[in-house]
């Protein structure tokens, strides 16, 4: 099962380097409103699990930064706005 995730998460990162590097964030198959919800989960679930919320913590900043800078509705490869 594990080699089935990695082989999608390879495909999402190659695909959002595309993106950055096109600089076409407008026609997003993954928006970053959408990932925040994701973020989100990974901050209740490091609370109801009781471990340590450092990574959490740090994409939900991330995340909030771009949503607060008007990319919401861009693809996820727009964080790379707020990184720069």
């Amino acid at each position: 099962m594990i080699s089935h995730v990695s082989q999608v998460v390879g495909d999402v990162i190659k695909y959002e380097s595309e993106v950055i590097q096109s600089e076409t964030y407008d026609n997003p198959q993954s928006s970053v409103n959408m990932c925040m919800t994701t973020v989100d989960l990974l901050m209740e679930q490091a609370r109801e699990a009781g471990i340590n919320k450092e990574f959490p913590m740090f994409a939900h900043g991330l995340f909030k930064k771009a949503l607060n800078a008007g990319y919401g509705h861009e693809e996820l490869g727009a964080l790379i706005k707020v990184l720069r």
